[in-house]
């Protein structure tokens, strides 16, 4: 499996760590292509890769896209993942796995774990599923060598103030029907840090080979402690969530259901009945859902308000 990663200024130090972290495993049958931005510490090879390819960053073109502006704009990375694939694909050397430096791997083998799961899913994209700010397919995921002919990937969308959207988020409709889902990318969006061996238990699926995202580092000092043991992988055609058999919605919200052991009788449990409407007042059903699906659901309702307003201040 090819890895890709490329880094700016600002996360010259993370992806520092991740290679220190990586360093310790055997990924002598994979390759690693590094990117960084131009301008940045071109940092040290690192062992243990079959192989190691420096790219040099031809555009130099950068952006803000790593604060927290609400108006930041996309076309620094974007031109990083233009230049990647474009490599990938003039050099036909094969699909490849475009891993952010903040995309942390738990254990020893990851890679090999990531390269199985793609040739067993079958399709041209592999990666997980993100609601903000609209339903897409994350930008860590594993992209076929022909990444660079998919013309929403190459050619992001824009915003009226000229902003370029992400290329993940702009190639939504190109990448979903053709994306195989995994759980072995646990994806939480800005997740905080973690504090303690107990929070890092609670919050790191026993079934994830990366966790994305841990921008601080935080995470690394309990994986140093103690290396995260994956479970085995859901076997493809079943209707576990996250298996081959659930849909991409069912698995977005498949790492915050907390599984509880099955209490005597279950099976003979009747299913609840629906409660009846009161007269003259609005009733309104509470569904017991987490709140990681909560959240996702507010975000997806205050933009599909703000692109009505849009359309109505337009017309």
């Amino acid at each position: 499996m090819n890895l890709a990663l490329a880094y700016s200024s600002a996360d010259t130090h993370a992806a520092k760590r991740w290679l220190e972290h990586t360093g310790k495993w055997d990924q002598s049958k994979h390759d690693l292509f590094i990117l960084p931005a131009k301008g940045c510490e071109v940092l040290p090879k690192p062992d243990g890769w079959r192989s190691v390819t420096f790219l040099k960053d031809e555009l130099g073109i950068r952006s803000n896209w790593h604060t927290n502006d609400p108006m930041r704009d996309a076309r620094g990375p974007n031109s990083a993942f233009r230049q990647m694939a474009r490599h990938f694909y003039e050099k036909h050397l094969g699909p490849f796995f475009w891993c952010e430096p903040d995309c942390i791997p738990l254990y020893d083998g990851w890679l090999d774990d990531v390269e199985a799961e793609y040739q067993r899913g079958g399709k041209p994209f592999m990666g997980v599923v993100e609601m903000r700010p609209f339903r897409h397919v994350t930008g860590n995921a594993v992209y076929p060598e022909s990444a660079a002919l998919e013309q929403l990937l190459i050619l992001p969308g824009r915003t009226p103030s000229g902003r370029e959207i992400a290329f993940d988020s702009g190639a939504a409709s190109a990448m979903l029907p053709k994306c195989h889902f995994t759980p072995l990318i646990q994806h939480v969006f800005r997740g905080p840090a973690f504090t303690s061996r107990e929070d890092f238990d609670a919050r790191v699926s026993k079934g994830a080979a990366l966790y994305h995202s841990c921008k601080d580092g935080s995470i690394y000092q309990f994986l140093e402690a103690e290396s995260a043991q994956p479970t085995p992988i859901v076997p493809l055609g079943t209707n576990q969530p996250g298996g081959a058999g659930a849909s991409p919605a069912e698995f977005a919200g498949s790492h915050s259901v907390k599984k509880h052991p099955e209490s005597p009788g279950a099976e003979e449990q009747k299913p609840a009945t629906k409660p009846r409407r009161k007269k003259g007042k609005q009733f309104k059903m509470r569904r017991n859902i987490s709140p990681e699906l909560k959240e996702k659901l507010r975000q997806r309702l205050a933009f599909a308000r703000e692109k009505k307003k849009q359309k109505q201040l337009a017309a």
